[in-house]
Parts: C-alpha cells; sequence; structure tokens
C-alpha cells in the first residue's frame, strides 16, 4: 500500500506553497527556452483528458496547472497530484484517490491531477468504481494518457455520469509556436547581429499572420505576403525545427548545444529515453519488438510513398491483420499517422486502398533510424541533412502534420476526415487534398531534390491548389505559390491541441 508520506512527496505545494517550483522536478532546472502551452479553463465536475507522445512534456503541464492555480490564490491543499506509476495496484489508486476526496468533501472545489493513470493495471475498472461514487461532484479531474485508443476506455467510463468530458492533445509543438518561443533566445545568443535585429521584427509580424482555410484562397495570399520579408529568418528557423523537431526536451538540448557550438547538437538520453519507453509500451501491450522493428524499418524505406498494408505485410512475412494492429498501435502511440487515399465518386477515404505513413515529429525519423542502425541519433540527423531528397521528404511529413494538427479534434475529427492524398486508375498521383467546409484543396510539395510524379488531369472537384515550394511565391486566379517555411509559419494547432 501506498504510505501518505510518498502522497505528500508528491504534492510538496501543501506545506511548500508556490515555493514548491523551486524543487520540482519538473520546473525547478526551467531550461534556456520554458515552452508554454496553452492553459485550459477548469470548470467544476468535468473531466479533461490530455493525450499525447513521451516527451511531450505531459507531466510538466501538470505542475505548470499547480503553478497557475497557486498563483490565482486556489488552496494547495485543494490540488492533488498523483504520478499512477508509483502505484502497483488498481486498489492503491483507489484508496489513495479516495483518500483525498474524504478529506475535501467540506470544500467548494477541488481538482485532482492523474499523470499517465494507464500505467496501472485496471485503471479504468478502478477509476470507474471511484466515479460511481460522486468523486468530482465538487471538484474535476485533468488524466493524462499516452495512448489514444486509451480515450474509448475514459469515454465509456463517463458515459452514465452527468459530467463532461473533454479531450486534448498535448504533442510536439508546430513550426509556428517554435518560431514564436524560439527566436527571442536566438536573437539574443547567436553571433549574428543581423539576426539580433530581423528576428524581435519577425515577432512582431507574426502573431497578427495566421492562415483561416475557411475564408479562401484570398486570405492565405494576403497573410503569406506579409511575412515574405522574412523568408530568410523563416527558411533558418525551419532548418533548426527539422534538426530538432517540437519536443520540448531536444529543442532545448539543440539550442543549447548550437550557441555552446557542441559538436554533437542533440543529448543522445533523448533518443534513449523515447525507445526505452516504446520497448516498454510494447512489451505491456503484448507486442513483439522484432516484428515492431521491421515493420518500422519498411515504414522508413516507403516513408511518404503509397503502398498497400498487403504488401507490407508479405514484406514483413506477417499477416494482414498483424500488420493493421502493428500500425494502429503506432498510431495511436502517437509515432506516425496514416493518410488515406481519397475517392471523390464516394466522397469518402479508400480504406482498402494504398496508404502514407508520416511520422509525428523530424526527431522521431532520426530516432528510429539510430534505433535500427544502433548508430548515434546526432549521425542520423546530420546523415538526413546532408542529403537532398530524406531531407524534402523530412519536410513533407512536416507539412502533413501541420495540417493534420490545424484542423484535427481529439475523439472527434480524425486524420481520415479531412486530409488524404489521390491517384487515379493510371496510378498517376496528385498532391494532397484537404477539405474544409466542404471545399476541396489541393496541396502540392515541390522540391528539386525529389523526382515529380506523373499528376492526374485536373479534378474539377478540386478548385483551389498551395504549391509549396522552398523559394519561390506567385499567384493566379486559384493558385498560389508560398514557400515552404512562410506557410508552415501560417499554420496554427486547433483549439484542442495545446
Amino acid at each position: 500500500m501506498i504510505k501518505m508520506t510518498e502522497i505528500a512527496e508528491q504534492n510538496p505545494w501543501w506545506h511548500q506553497g508556490i515555493n514548491f517550483i523551486h524543487h520540482d522536478p519538473h520546473l525547478a532546472k526551467i531550461p534556456a527556452v520554458f515552452i508554454n502551452r496553452k492553459i485550459i479553463p477548469l470548470e467544476k465536475e468535468n473531466i479533461y483528458v490530455i493525450s499525447g507522445p513521451r516527451l511531450s512534456g505531459k507531466s510538466t503541464y501538470l505542475k505548470t496547472i499547480v503553478k497557475e492555480l497557486i498563483q490565482n490564490n486556489t488552496p494547495a491543499q485543494q490540488i492533488y497530484y498523483l504520478a499512477a506509476v508509483s502505484f502497483t495496484s488498481r486498489r492503491e489508486l483507489g484508496n489513495a484517490l479516495q483518500y483525498f476526496v474524504d478529506s475535501n468533501r467540506d470544500k467548494p472545489l477541488f481538482y485532482i491531477l492523474l499523470d499517465d493513470i494507464t500505467s496501472v493495471k485496471g485503471w479504468d475498472r478502478e477509476l470507474k468504481a471511484i466515479l460511481d461514487k460522486g468523486i468530482i461532484q465538487n471538484g474535476l479531474l485533468v488524466v493524462t494518457l499516452s495512448n489514444a485508443s486509451n480515450i474509448i476506455k475514459l469515454a465509456a467510463t463517463f458515459t452514465e455520469g452527468s459530467q463532461k468530458f473533454i479531450n486534448y492533445y498535448l504533442k510536439p509543438i508546430c513550426f509556428r509556436e517554435f518560431v514564436l518561443q524560439v527566436s527571442g533566445h536566438i536573437s539574443k545568443r547567436l553571433p549574428d547581429d543581423q539576426l539580433g535585429i530581423s528576428l524581435p521584427a519577425l515577432l512582431t509580424a507574426l502573431p497578427n499572420c495566421v492562415l483561416d482555410f475557411s475564408r479562401g484562397i484570398d486570405q492565405l495570399d494576403r497573410e503569406a505576403s506579409k511575412l515574405l520579408n522574412f523568408r530568410k529568418e523563416l527558411d533558418l528557423l525551419l532548418h533548426y525545427y527539422l534538426v530538432c523537431g517540437g519536443f520540448p526536451f531536444v529543442i532545448n538540448s539543440y539550442l543549447n548545444n548550437l550557441i555552446n557550438k557542441n559538436p554533437v547538437g542533440i543529448d543522445p538520453i533523448a533518443a534513449e529515453v523515447f525507445i526505452r519507453g516504446l520497448l516498454g509500451d510494447l512489451s505491456k501491450a503484448q507486442k513483439q519488438e522484432t516484428t515492431c522493428r521491421h515493420l518500422l524499418k519498411s515504414l522508413i524505406e516507403r516513408y511518404g510513398r503509397r503502398f498497400s498494408f498487403s504488401n507490407l505485410a508479405r514484406e514483413i512475412e506477417i499477416t494482414h491483420v498483424t500488420a493493421i494492429d502493428y500500425l494502429q498501435y503506432l498510431e495511436d502511440s502517437f509515432l506516425e499517422f496514416i493518410v488515406y487515399a481519397y475517392d471523390f465518386q464516394k466522397r469518402e477515404p479508400k480504406l482498402k486502398g494504398d496508404k502514407k505513413i508520416y511520422f509525428l515529429d523530424p526527431f522521431l525519423i532520426t530516432t528510429i533510424k539510430s534505433y535500427l542502425s544502433a548508430e548515434p541519433v546526432w549521425s542520423m540527423i546530420g546523415a538526413a541533412m546532408d542529403n537532398p531528397a530524406p531531407r524534402a521528404k523530412m519536410t513533407e511529413g512536416i507539412v502533413l502534420t501541420h495540417l493534420l494538427t490545424n484542423a484535427e479534434k481529439p475523439g472527434s475529427r480524425l486524420t481520415r476526415d479531412f486530409l488524404w492524398f489521390y491517384y487515379d486508375k493510371t496510378g498517376k498521383e496528385m498532391g494532397n487534398i484537404i477539405s474544409v467546409d466542404g471545399l476541396y484543396w489541393e496541396l502540392d510539395i515541390k522540391d528539386p531534390a525529389v523526382p515529380a510524379v506523373k499528376s492526374p488531369k485536373k479534378i474539377s472537384r478540386v478548385p483551389l491548389c498551395i504549391r509549396l515550394t522552398p523559394d519561390e511565391y506567385a499567384r493566379t486566379r486559384n493558385r498560389v505559390t508560398v514557400p515552404i517555411s512562410v506557410f508552415l509559419a501560417l499554420l496554427s494547432p486547433s483549439a484542442q491541441n495545446l
């Protein structure tokens, strides 16, 4: 049974108040760039679910909520944080929750923050048993998850209650947020006087420039034109983003080493932590590491190219059902996502047609390559940056990831609902297709390093086209050609992406 002293150690603000931030393992050692996330509005009796991959900062986010609550005069004793990994059984978890609720029944409002609750076997049954006792009639619950499939379990747990179930994602930050949160730090420390002037100017301009697909192609043209004078700065920042991606720990490792001219740009521990977590999760889910390795190797080789699940399964000598099961698991773990082909006649994705796979973050690509090859992650990053073709494919993956985070709604609006690609009966392929308010847009990504793909005839149902290139800008009636770095800087995450 967990000891009350251990619970008190997890909640140091009970006796330290706001001073806990100076000793907390997540907040005390503030990195060079502390990545600020949107703080969700917390309301009584609601259940908030925050899901995202490892290293994205979920524990730090919960501690930030504690900090905000105390600074807003919430009594520290009414805030309860539990790292579920510290429990050995569901009974321990239930007892710990019941203790806090019993201690606060007379309070008008209390907060329960459960970190990585799925690490406790049978967590869903225990949580339901506690909720059935009216655990949050005077409070609210915030839960973090590392696997999106558990959202379904949570939803089922709450269906019989009166609570409101609200989903959020906490993923690697997008390029726009990277620019907004990193530029100030870089401008003060890199030995470039010009950057010291231009990056602050970019920070002034960017918040007022954002893409809204629902407002049409003219709005994109206007917003992009405002940032064209900053393309040099955005290109440099996109290079940095390609190297480190959007995980806060990796960003800080890279920037610190960049400024200090360390030849090893990213601490290898970041890749090691992620891979250890992946292997641990595979074991808990009763998945085979060997099968996963073969699958990841094939996905890296096919990155950004269309293929069928059947061919993939035959190549690595597993059944079609097993291939789908493992791919779904990796997608639920926020490692990769599947883009389906689209059928314009049926107006729905071709679930049995060819697919494409993209990883959620560029750092994940190089981390997986490091895992498969046993080479240091920094060597894999260097090889990718020095080779135009892999770099172009990584850039394409970033664009698709940003389109995903711009429009998705966890639990209700998934990738297949608005983002696809298209190929005709002859195999000719159109760029990616996005749907906004019933209107189709083509997104055509062009890079000299990637051989051009033969395109099908223009489809009348796709009237608008965004053409992304490294450096071109042009406008015709229904098409805008925009530099990739400018386009990415205009894309903000959806309201439910923190």
